[in-house]
Formats: structure tokens, sequence, C-alpha cells
């Protein structure tokens, strides 16, 4: 019984995000944000002892070992849907009837876990959109370097979409072993609807620290860049309206001091060493603009490809850009590459006999 646990609510309790003085039931796995173990089980029984009420479950964090599952089951016993560690983020769950039921197994894997915000709401907030804000936005960012960026998400002036958006910002193995800092700053956040806000955190869960919050229209942003260990990271949470002329972008690099390789990588005027990737792309990654000097103009105008483009495209979903844009490319080239061989091959067969 030990490994069951029982959250009861009604709506008099309830909270809408951050809108209310409240604070959410949570819920989360042992020991989070340490390791949970390999072999754990857990259940969670979510119930609202009040009549037309339901469950609302948000996650705030979700970083589970591959073959770890979680499982969610409606009142009625019906499989909502289930999890496993290759999922970012799970939807906003709301349950059809008065509780839910969570399991979750480890199977022999670990990882940070989950942690999750539980309400309870009433037929009549269910009609305010706040409560089911569009989560199909954020991910794990795991480039060197680039942008995060949000415009032109509304083509109706007499819209509006509320935007709930997680990003974690943390560099592949590949990248920890040559780098040793992530730089971040926030360098556009405005058009929003009121109450909109911002949270960036150093480390990768939503318990860390936090470093700076912008909120529209009541404060600005610092602009300031911050600097972490690679191995520390960035949580990063947006809980935003969107409108027509809303706009959001967020910098960020992973660099080392000096020690830069020729032809991969770029040295700021700061002996910031980023990727070349970075160099005139229309963003300052290295703090003080040396990676994007007025000569920047004329390459661009030489380029085929805009480099430039994640400034006026949106670029919120990761992982955004890999080496192919799909399989059927990557097959392709080696398709083809693999034909140029052999017809080579088979012209100096020709040429020899």
């Amino acid at each position: 019984e030990r490994n069951v646990k029982i959250v009861i609510g009604s709506p008099r309790q309830a909270i809408i995000s951050n809108y209310s003085k409240n604070e959410p039931h949570v819920i989360s796995t042992p020991y989070f944000p340490m390791p949970y173990p390999r072999d754990y089980g857990i259940e969670h029984i979510l119930t609202c002892e009040s009549e037309n009420c339901q469950v609302r479950l948000d996650f705030t964090d979700f970083q589970l070992g591959l073959t770890s599952t979680l499982e969610i089951f409606d009142s009625n016993g019906q499989m909502l849907d289930s999890y496993t560690g290759e999922h970012f983020r799970p939807p906003i769950t709301i349950s059809n009837g008065k509780s839910l039921l969570l399991q979750f197994r480890g199977n022999g894997n670990t990882g940070v876990g989950f942690r999750g915000e539980i309400t309870f709401v009433s037929s009549k907030q269910l009609k305010e959109d706040r409560l089911v804000p569009y989560t199909d936005c954020g991910g794990m960012v795991s480039g060197p370097g680039g942008a995060i960026t949000m415009m032109n998400m509304i083509e109706n002036s007499t819209d509006v979409r509320f935007y709930d958006c997680i990003w974690i910002i943390k560099p592949g193995n590949n990248y920890m072993m040559m780098k040793t800092h992530i730089s971040l700053r926030v360098e556009e956040f405005h058009g929003m609807a009121s109450r909109s806000d911002l949270t960036i955190r150093q480390g990768t869960t939503s318990d860390a620290a936090e470093i700076e919050s912008v909120v529209w229209p009541n404060n600005g942003m610092s602009k300031e860049s911050h600097i972490v260990p690679v191995l520390t990271g960035y949580y990063i949470r947006l809980r935003g309206v969107f409108g027509m002329s809303s706009k959001l972008a967020i910098s960020y690099s992973v660099f080392n001091y000096l020690n830069c390789y020729i032809g991969s990588e770029f040295l700021c005027g700061n002996n910031h060493c980023i990727s070349i990737r970075l160099h005139c792309d229309g963003f300052d990654h290295c703090g003080d603009g040396s990676d994007e000097p007025e000569s920047c103009e004329e390459d661009w105008a030489h380029l085929q490809n805009d480099r430039r483009w994640y400034s006026h495209k949106p670029n919120y979903y990761f992982p955004k850009i890999e080496q192919y844009p799909d399989l059927k490319t990557a097959t392709g080239i080696f398709i083809i590459s693999t034909l140029g061989i052999f017809a080579v091959l088979t012209a100096l067969v020709v040429l020899l006999y």
C-alpha cells in the first residue's frame, strides 16, 4: 500500500496555472529531481470529492528512462494514454469523470522522473481557455547554439492563443566533452496579452533556481547574458497569450574559452569559442557583438540559404534541425553515393581491361 498515493480535492481549491494565490497539488517520482530507483513502481489516484468536478493534470517535468512507462486511466477504467522516456512532455490531461489513475513503472531503467500539478475544476471553469493551453511546443534543445523564436503565430487579428511551452537546454554528450559553458539571453518578449510570463531557471528541472522572470507588460527584460556550466543547463517555461504582434526570441550558445578549431569554430572578441554556424546568423551569441559585425550584411547578400531564417520564422519545436530533413532524403543520398562509387569502379575496370 505504501506505493499507492491518493490525492483528493475540490474546485474550491482549484488553481489555473499561476493565476491564483493557491498552490496546486504536486505529485512526483520519489527523490525528484534525483533519479528514481530502477525497480520502482507507484500508483497515484486523483479524485475530486465534489459533483460536476473533473481532474486536470499538467506535467512540469517529464524526464523518464527510455523503458520506464506512465499509464493514465480515466474514471471509467479506460486508458487515456501511455508514455515512455521517448516523450518530452505529455499534453495536459482532463478527466471525463471525477478521477484519474496514474500507474508508473521504472521497468529496470532510471531517470530524473516526473513532476505534475493537479487541480480540480468545475464545468464552469472548464469553459475558460486558460485551462487548456496549447502545449505542442518546446522540447529538449541539444545543439551547439541558435535561437528559440515564436512570431507570426496568429493569422487573424481578432484571434489569440494561450501557449504553455517548456524548453530544456542541455547539450549532447559530444558538446559536453568539448565545451565548458552555455550562454543564454532573452532578445525579445513583447506584444503579449496581460500576465504572460517567461521564466528561466539555472538547471534542467522546474525546481531549479530562478535566474530571470519576465512578465508582460509589468516589467521589462534585462537583456542580460546568463552563463552557466555546460553540465548545469537551463529550464525555460513560457506561459503567454499570443496575438498577431506577439514575439519571443531567446538566443543561446555552447562555448569554451580559447582553443578554437579552425574552420568549424569562431573566436569571439571576448575569447568565447562558439560554433561557426552561429557567425552572422542574426543573433549576438558572443555577447559582445563580435560574431555579428557590419560585414555580415555583405555575406548575407551572397548566401544561397538564409542563415538568419529563425530571426523571422518560428523555431519553437525541438528537435527542429537535423543533418538531413527526413529519412527519405538520407536514404536517397546514400543510394546516389553508392551508385556513384559503383559507376567509378566499373569505369576503372573497363579502362584496365
